[in-house]
């Protein structure tokens, strides 16, 4: 199918321009219904935004019927119905592990290279994880298991191929043993649907700036026989670095120059030290009247996002993640670990980071009947006996 490609350019946000894309295209009428539209957007908090962007639209305007807005990760199980019921991630570790309790002792040992017991349970869900990582990571990419042996004889150096043969064996183990539940694990029926050329939508399809979906995700989209409409947040002279489905062609963009003055760089030591080079950079946004829903903070390596986020929150901010957070981030577990570290090594480090801990200080304003210059000093006194 063909798939039509509309460059917003890059001159101003593009959820402001896909609005008024979505307005031009659809806004004909009495009503402007968008009922018979699906959009795929790259992230949860960007389906937000673009939905108050509609509302506002609307509100001056006409009556408005909203579109079906989605993640692009929600987009492949909306593509296909499955002929069985889908396992859900808790039973697809559990169908890994009772797989890894199938095979033999041998088999393992050339697995994990050493001994793993059936009855080592915590041994077997780490296994497990692993298993279902590296899955969903092949399929992805519209491969299974059992096809790497295969694909990988031809490579001068390969050696991995009785691991490969385990791993294969441990997947048909864990597809059979949900195929005797009448389940299927998502992922493979996503690949089942691709080859039996199964992939339907039934609405108009528009693609918000996803710029890297992954193969089996394409491949899909690749069998819609209905409209859909890639809206590419870059002007039309790039479009020889974006593929048909307005996702990055990474090759076309190695040799690409970014101009940026020098006078915008600035060069650190430490990760703690980027986070205050933000907090700086962030400071002068605000001084100069942006409000905080115009600034993104963009990682090249995502580890910072909590050291960030925390010097952020420290400081009367309140940043947003777009990636979930796990428990061991949590403001609990921090403070349980800021206070394990501190209690078993009694190191200044640690008490200070104890005594940063947002949780802890509201604690001790509590306790000082809402002193804040308090905290402050005691932290300023700290700081000061660290330097010296």
């Amino acid at each position: 199918m063909s798939i039509e490609r509309v460059f917003l350019g890059w001159d101003r946000p593009a959820l402001p321009a896909v609005a008024q894309w979505l307005h031009r295209e659809y806004g004909g009428g009495d009503i402007w219904d968008l009922s018979s539209v699906l959009i795929a957007v790259p992230g949860a908090r960007a389906g937000r935004r673009l939905m108050e962007l509609l509302v506002y639209r609307a509100a001056d305007d006409r009556p408005l019927v909203p579109p079906r807005i989605i993640t692009a990760g929600q987009l492949p199980d909306l593509l296909f119905e499955p002929d069985r019921g889908v396992a859900d991630p808790l039973y697809c570790l559990l169908a890994r592990v009772e797989s890894i309790r199938h095979c033999d002792a041998e088999s393992l040992r050339v697995l994990v290279g050493h001994p793993l017991d059936a009855g080592d349970l915590h041994g077997c869900l780490a296994l497990g994880r692993q298993l279902q990582g590296l899955h969903e990571s092949l399929a992805a990419d519209a491969v299974r298991i059992d096809q790497v042996e295969t694909a990988c004889e031809t490579l001068p150096d390969f050696r991995g191929e009785q691991r490969w043969r385990v791993l294969a064996e441990l997947q048909r183990t864990y597809d059979d043993l949900l195929g005797h539940r009448d389940r299927v694990d998502p992922h493979a029926a996503r690949l089942e649907a691709v080859a039996q050329q199964r992939c339907r939508c039934g609405l108009d399809l528009v693609l918000v700036a996803t710029v890297d979906l992954n193969r089996t995700t394409s491949q899909m989209i690749g069998q819609l026989d209905s409209p859909v409409t890639a809206l590419v947040h870059a002007p039309r002279e790039e479009a020889d670095r974006f593929d048909e489905m307005g996702c990055l062609d990474a090759d076309r963009w190695v040799d690409g120059n970014l101009d940026l003055e020098r006078a915008t760089l600035r060069v650190v030591d430490r990760p703690r030290d980027q986070a205050a080079q933000v907090l700086t950079a962030i400071a002068a946004r605000l001084d100069r009247g942006a409000g905080v829903d115009q600034i993104t903070v963009g990682l090249g390596d995502e580890t910072l996002g909590p050291i960030i986020a925390r010097t952020l929150e420290l400081n009367g901010l309140a940043p947003r993640l777009p990636a979930a957070a796990t428990v061991e981030q949590s403001r609990p577990a921090t403070l349980l670990t800021a206070c394990a570290r501190f209690v078993q090594q009694q190191r200044l480090d640690d008490f200070a980071a104890l005594m940063r801990h947002p949780d802890l200080q509201g604690y001790l304003r509590h306790e000082l009947g809402g002193e804040d210059d308090a905290v402050t000093d005691w932290l300023t006194l700290l700081d000061n006996y660290a330097s010296d």
